[in-house]
Parts: C-alpha cells; structure tokens; sequence
C-alpha cells in the first residue's frame, strides 16, 4: 500500500516500488526490470534527474536483494509498478522506436 514502509535485506524480493529511506550496503538485481545484468548498489541520498530505472534511490516490485539491508516507502503497487504491463509495453514501444533509428 503506498507510504507503507518496506524492510528488505538478503534474498527478498521487492514487493512494490519504493523509495530507499535507509540502506544498509543495499545491493539489488532490477534485471527482471531492466534487462541488464549490471547489480545496482543503492543509497538513500536524494537522486539526481533522469530515468527512473536508473535511480540510486529506487526499489522495483518484482527484483530481488543481493546484499545488505534497508528500508523504503512503498509508493507504487500492482498496475501502477513499473514493471507493470502498462509500463513494460510502454518501455517496449520507446526500445522499438530507438531500435529502429540505429
């Protein structure tokens, strides 16, 4: 549920998406989001401008936590994850359109 606060640490699967108010050497693995195989370290600093995905501050329902521990608040669930259909087929339609400019 949105501002509900999450404590993740070593194996656990992220939930919802989140925003990291404490971390504690907070590793993560947005592979089932993003696609890469990179391992994300996160922090709880505010984050500069840009994706989403890229964010050192952000939690993505459905990866995983490879290392450490820490807290979030929850701001997204379900339809409204990125990692949901909407988003995935949205993410998609933006790869097809760079794809195509190569």
């Amino acid at each position: 549920m949105p501002g509900d606060v999450l404590r993740v640490s070593e194996g656990d699967r992220v939930p919802a998406d989140a925003r990291v108010v404490v971390s504690r050497d907070l590793l993560v693995n947005n592979a089932p989001l993003t696609g890469e195989s990179r391992h994300v370290s996160l922090r709880a600093d505010a984050a500069d401008k840009g994706r989403m995905v890229d964010s050192p501050n952000l939690l993505f329902a459905g990866c995983s936590v490879l290392r450490g521990s820490g807290e979030a608040v929850v701001y997204a669930t379900g339809r409204r994850t990125e990692r949901s259909e909407e988003h995935t087929s949205e993410l998609q339609s933006q790869f097809r359109i760079s794809y195509a400019v190569f």
